[in-house]
């Protein structure tokens, strides 16, 4: 499945079993996103609900929300994954970066395992505030 375009998962499930690729903007704010990889090359907005399928991120993935993983996150080179302030987002199986995690004052951040690749950067002006 291809976003190229705006899509606002507001409640229920999407499953995307070949994985789900994200060229536009997504924004959830409840519901469930199932199935293969999340692949995004532009804007995920996360505010609420489930992101159960791989994240492989290579530009913006904002969390704004409470937001539940429960898989793996790859932050590839070029990425960004940004935790506002009201942002929690756990329950990762694992964290890998290769580009930008930011960690605003009161943001939450928690995966089982986390591992720095490349060039990345982490702001760890809040790393008090993430559970790896």
């Amino acid at each position: 499945m291809t976003n190229n375009g705006t899509v606002n998962l507001t409640g229920g499930t999407l499953t995307a079993t070949t994985g789900f690729s994200n060229t536009g903007t997504l924004t959830q704010t409840g519901g469930t996103l199932a199935g293969g990889t999340l692949a995004n090359t532009s804007t995920v907005n996360a505010n609420g609900g489930t992101i159960s399928a791989a994240v492989s991120n290579s530009a913006a993935f904002n969390v704004g929300g409470s937001v539940t993983g429960s898989n793996s996150f790859s932050n590839n080179a070029g990425g960004t994954l940004a935790i506002a302030a009201a942002g929690n987002y756990s329950g990762l199986t694992s964290l890998s970066n290769a580009g930008a995690v930011t960690l605003a004052a009161g943001g939450r951040l928690g995966a089982a395992s986390y591992l720095q690749t490349g060039a990345g950067a982490v702001d760890n002006t809040e790393i008090g505030r993430a559970h790896v």
